[in-house]
């Protein structure tokens, strides 16, 4: 009896080494450029390890490569036997869940959620992908005891998908306090998404805070307008009728305030009114925005209108309005961060051009050359387009901004197609464009395709 306790303690006690020897590479291979790379490495060199297939397969999720993912389960499953780890295993576990949802096989998946969360040490931050397989079943309430569960446990992690989940039960269950607080948590770490505003709108209107709840309202409507046309003035329309809406005189004197506030940035008034009992964020966004459109650009706004980034980074309109306070304040500093932040939320909405022409300029482009500039993650994006899918439209975007004149964009252009290996299809179509080229761009052309065949 003794001699076999010793034995398992030996085999636990190798098993421990062998772990910490694996986490040691692990960590080693995600501070490199291809993680995937030595952990497959790892896998031919100890082709019995679970762990490392777990790890893989992790990744190939990560990477939305399911199907690779789904093969290294298996290969895992055939040596699960060899399982050091408890952590692994319920990660393992928690991984075939993950697939099964995303296969809508919600019964399987909620039988494999639940091997996780047998796992006790290791499995309550299964909890949101049990309340995340009860929801796509429409069982409500399981699904919001398994997210009150897992948020009062492991609230870091939390996805932005389980927070939005939670947010609907909690609002439902009438949980208005703490659906509020994440709510406002999601906007504070920049995780706006079109129809939080109105959400957040109707939680406040439960509330009684009608200036917020109108406010808020705003918010989805200042995103959509900076990518659709929108109506202003119908916009200003609708908040008037609100007041039939309510009797009592505080509401009404709320509904006033917040109309006064948006009327005078939408029609650029000159006075705006001073509400003092509110905390509310998306005024003081109402009051930076009068302020630049007004002209009142003074010394203070800076303090005023850079705290908000979090929570409007991804509304061009932000970055627009900081980019003037830069532009036509007493500032010496130019707006290139928030120029390009305009340009990379989307090649096209209504202050793209507006971009192009303020980038253009300082590098000596005029407003016709201007168009032709893109953000570094667009050119990123159509460089990739080219090289892997021989993209037509990509290409076309690319050869219109190598042909300006030298500038940082497209240096970077180049460096990033001179640096690919061109396969012959996409040759082929840099020798129809060098064909009808000319100057600075028949040039470049030709710089990439002599790069591609040296490489």
């Amino acid at each position: 009896m003794a001699q076999t306790i010793g034995c398992l303690m030996l085999l636990s006690c190798n098993g421990q080494k062998q772990i910490k020897k694996y986490e040691t590479l692990k960590a080693f291979s995600f501070q490199s450029n291809n993680p995937l790379e030595l952990l497959y490495e790892y896998d031919i060199s100890h082709p019995d390890s679970f762990e490392v297939k777990v790890d893989i397969a992790s990744l190939y999720i990560l990477n939305d490569n399911y199907p690779k993912a789904m093969e290294y389960l298996k290969r895992a499953e055939q040596v699960i036997k060899n399982s050091i780890s408890k952590e692994y295993l319920c990660n393992y576990y928690g991984l075939n869940s993950s697939l099964c949802l995303m296969q809508k096989d919600y019964e399987k998946s909620l039988e494999w959620c639940s091997k996780s969360l047998a796992i006790k040490e290791h499995g309550s931050k299964f909890k949101f992908l049990e309340g995340q397989i009860e929801y796509a079943m429409g069982n409500k309430e399981n699904a919001y005891a398994a997210f009150k569960s897992g948020f009062s446990k492991n609230s870091s992690d939390a996805s932005l998908e389980d927070k939005k989940l939670y947010s609907i039960l909690l609002s439902d269950n009438n949980e208005i306090e703490e659906c509020l607080e994440l709510v406002s948590g999601l906007l504070n770490d920049g995780a706006y998404y079109y129809g939080l505003g109105h959400f957040a709108s109707s939680l406040y209107e439960k509330k009684g805070k009608i200036f917020e709840s109108i406010l808020y309202a705003f918010v989805d409507f200042e995103y959509a307008s900076c990518f659709l046309e929108s109506d202003e003035e119908q916009f200003l329309r609708n908040l008037h009728g609100l007041e039939l809406k309510y009797e009592d005189e505080e509401s009404r004197k709320q509904i006033r305030d917040a109309v006064g506030c948006l009327t005078a940035v939408i029609r650029k008034e000159n006075y705006f009114p001073v509400v003092k009992e509110t905390d509310c964020i998306v005024y003081d966004y109402i009051k930076c925005k009068h302020d630049v459109l007004t002209g009142k650009i003074d010394a203070d706004i800076i303090t005023k209108i850079l705290p908000l980034k979090n929570i409007f980074n991804g509304f061009p309109v932000y970055h627009y309005l900081v980019s003037e306070v830069f532009i036509n304040g007493n500032f010496d500093v130019f707006p290139t961060e928030s120029l390009e932040r305009i340009l990379d939320i989307s090649s096209n909405n209504h202050f793209s051009d507006y971009a192009k022409e303020r980038l253009g300029a300082p590098i000596g482009l005029s407003k016709t050359e201007s168009e032709k500039l893109m953000s570094m993650n667009d050119i990123y994006q159509s460089c990739s387009l080219i090289i892997e899918n021989d993209d037509a439209n990509a290409l076309r975007k690319i050869c219109n901004l190598i042909s300006l004149p030298d500038n940082k964009y497209v240096y970077f252009a180049m460096n990033v197609l001179s640096r690919a290996k061109g396969k012959e299809s996409t040759m082929k179509l840099l020798e129809e464009k060098l064909q009808h080229g000319e100057g600075r761009l028949k040039e470049r052309i030709n710089h990439i395709l002599n790069e591609w065949r040296m490489n």
